[in-house]
């Protein structure tokens, strides 16, 4: 994690794509008035927290590959080979992952300043916690994958044929509530979609029942994924 951010470049760089996502395609949504007909909200204020988890769904899917190429140097041996339980192995990395990424949405967040966006301190308190178990349950299941695999090309097919359905049917480009309802329907088998509408809620200073089932979603995600990358990586031991 240190040396993670002893290279803020990487931080940046990483940054750059949601924030394109924000100045260019943001201003878009600005008349599109049935985003903002209940009068309490902008447009910025449905799009931003869950541009946020987008990047946190993105940034955390391929960080499998860094383990490949660890196990490639053989680095990851020489580390298994070590006292360290497995769990810990893996909590390192899900955790410097995760400092990462809510570092860049906090970025993210503060750019949105200049659009004229607005919110409370622990409003986005509580969307960065949202994001940070996002990028856990990414994270961990990148991992499991990446250690079932062992295969960049693998690893990378599956992330890219996945993501795309979870994230068109999160609602995290235009909410679901305009869609159809066949459609409406067909998103609520999406997990991320919970953590959606639970983060725009929270954006805007809801802390009811959509927050809580947002981070009960998202939690259970979080342990399960993390329990099934230490079990695979304890079977490669």
């Amino acid at each position: 994690m240190t040396l993670s951010f002893r290279n803020p470049t990487t931080l940046l760089v990483s940054a750059l794509q949601p924030l394109l996502y924000l100045f260019l395609f943001g201003p878009l949504l600005t008349g599109v008035t049935s985003l903002t007909a209940d009068g309490r909200r902008t447009a910025y204020d449905i799009y931003v927290p869950a541009l946020v988890l987008q990047l946190a769904l993105f940034g955390g899917a391929f960080t499998g590959l860094t383990l490949l190429t660890e196990f490639r140097q053989g680095v990851l041996e020489r580390m298994m080979a070590t006292p360290i339980p497995r769990s810990a192995l893996l909590a390192g990395r899900i955790l410097r992952d995760t400092s990462l990424l809510v570092a860049q949405s906090v970025i993210l967040i503060c750019c949105s300043l200049v659009l004229g966006v607005r919110f409370a301190i622990g409003d986005v308190l509580t969307v960065l916690g949202m994001v940070a178990l996002v990028a856990v349950t990414l994270s961990a299941l990148s991992y499991y994958v990446a250690l079932r695999t062992y295969n960049e090309n693998s690893l990378s097919t599956v992330f890219n044929v996945a993501l795309l359905p979870v994230l068109l049917l999160s609602g995290t480009m235009l909410p679901m509530t305009l869609a159809p309802e066949w459609l409406f329907w067909l998103s609520r088998a999406d997990p991320l979609s919970y953590v959606v509408d639970g983060a725009r809620a929270a954006f805007v200073g809801g802390h009811g029942w959509e927050v809580a089932t947002a981070f009960g979603v998202v939690g259970t995600l979080a342990c399960l994924t993390f329990l099934l990358a230490v079990r695979a990586l304890s079977r490669r031991a």
